[in-house]
């Protein structure tokens, strides 16, 4: 350590110089440090989610989250399996080593997940890893209050949505709650039962129309039967107007017979085809036209309306029913960017529905300008101190200046190697920063007080400098 301080001592322009570049790079290095509230951490749980769409709980803990825990059994590392079977879906939570790799463990359980064998109805699974950098940046309502709710959805989807994942560093948008207008069919039991239909019958001939939106559900005697299917069908008169079998229970394709003489009085089978009558029949018969089966349209056996439906759960904003967004930014994104520039895209909203149906939540971004606030206010109030205190106490402005000089260098220059090792400006690094100005000062005041003390034993200020660095070097820079 002597010899670093001698040369220090001995080559004053150059250790001049290297503080002025260090500075320099320091402050470049600070503009450069994304911000964010949390460090990026992964957390060494992974979790398996499966949909099972129409599975009850029972059926979800048999059928897929024991077949996804025996298949990655065999993964190496894991510590503890936790899963959770509920109304259509499956989570199996998978916990690893702490020191374990996320993304390898992440590639080992896909792995043995493919291939294995589910029911029809259920999705693949998605295999996810758990990360700060996953939290929403910014959460904001949008109060339906005198609108429609679905409608507030529908533009909420189709403009807002859109024009905030268009903001660079923005990862996704998800939607908390809302609405969507869906059309719903209501069966007549009694009408089924008279035109000899069946519910299943129904619900195929919808699902072979492929109807161009959400059909709803099928209501029988208080039975829910979830019906989706795509096409060109989207009207409520359309749907109305959909054939869905014929008289009888035939829902086979309904043709038109030819007129036929058919003996009055006599019986034709249901759903069947009448036959001539014999050569020869009396006369006093009649002639009528017979089809095949009589076509029955939806809305001769069901009532189809209009209705609204929850998309996932309700959301209010100040006892309003209201939309949620959450924004989660990309993990190498600047929180406090992404977040002013999404604040912009949520002025536009403002001005387009009202500013009183848009609230932010929430917003990460404030909490990491407010911390590095903190710090510069920190920093400049503790050098500000300091050097009064030095120079009160020895009463000279070199030796003032030496800490004067020392805080922001030190503090710069963390912040520099931390550019360097792609480190964030987070609450845990402006903590840490914020402890060790005081150690900054508390060492520089050690270092001068030492140094002082030999110059008024009779050193040379030099001297002085060297004998009284040497001598506490170790100290100050032993860990604590």
């Amino acid at each position: 350590m002597q010899r670093i301080v001698r040369w220090c001592l001995e080559n004053k322009s150059v250790v001049i110089l290297a503080t002025i570049l260090l500075v320099g790079s320091g402050v470049y290095a600070t503009t450069r440090l994304n911000q964010e509230l949390l460090p990026d951490i992964s957390f060494p749980i992974i979790t398996i989610s499966t949909p099972v769409a129409g599975a009850g709980p029972d059926l979800v803990d048999e059928q897929v989250t024991q077949p996804v825990e025996d298949a990655i059994n065999r993964v190496q590392g894991i510590e503890s399996v936790r899963s959770t079977s509920s109304q259509g879906f499956s989570v199996v939570l998978v916990e690893f080593d702490l020191d374990a790799d996320t993304e390898e463990a992440e590639f080992d359980l896909q792995a043995a997940l493919d291939g294995i064998q589910l029911p029809s109805q259920a999705g693949d699974p998605e295999v996810e890893s758990q990360s700060a950098s996953e939290f929403p940046i910014l959460s904001l309502s949008l109060a339906a209050k005198d609108q429609d709710l679905a409608d507030l959805t529908g533009y909420a989807e189709d403009e807002v949505v859109s024009s905030i994942e268009e903001v660079e560093g923005v990862a996704s948008v998800d939607v908390i709650g809302g609405a969507e207008k869906r059309i719903q069919v209501d069966l007549d039991p009694d009408e089924l039962k008279e035109k000899r239909l069946s519910t299943d019958a129904v619900v195929g001939a919808i699902s072979g129309a492929k109807v161009d939106a959400p059909v709803g559900s099928v209501s029988v005697k208080g039975r829910e039967i979830p019906v989706s299917t795509t096409s060109e069908l989207g009207e409520i008169t359309a749907l109305e107007d959909l054939p869905v079998g014929v008289a009888g229970g035939d829902t086979g394709a309904v043709e038109a017979a030819p007129p036929v003489d058919v003996p009055e009085g006599a019986a034709v089978p249901p759903g069947g085809t009448a036959s001539a009558p014999p050569a020869g029949t009396a006369a006093g018969t009649t002639t009528s036209p017979v089809a095949v089966g009589e076509p029955v349209l939806l809305g001769d056996v069901a009532e189809v309306r209009e209705v609204g439906s929850d998309l996932s759960g309700i959301s209010r904003t100040n006892g309003e029913p209201s939309v949620g967004l959450n924004v989660i930014k990309e993990t190498d994104a600047n929180t406090v960017e992404v977040a002013a520039d999404v604040e912009r895209v949520i002025d536009d909203v403002r001005n387009e529905i009202g500013r009183d149906q848009v609230v932010v939540v929430a917003n990460t971004a404030t909490d990491v300008e407010e911390s590095v606030n903190g710090l510069v206010e920190e920093a400049l109030v503790g050098a500000v101190l300091a050097i009064i205190v030095i120079f009160a106490f020895l009463r000279s402005m070199r030796a003032t200046l030496v800490t004067a000089v020392s805080l922001p260098t030190s503090v710069l220059a963390a912040l520099l190697f931390s550019w360097v090792d792609n480190l964030t400006l987070n609450v845990i690094t402006l903590a840490g920063l914020t402890i060790a100005v005081g150690r900054v000062v508390d060492d520089a005041i050690v270092v001068l007080e030492n140094s002082y003390r030999y110059v008024q034993n009779g050193y040379e200020p030099e001297e002085s400098a060297l004998r009284g660095t040497t001598e506490v070097a170790s100290a100050i820079t032993h860990r604590r």
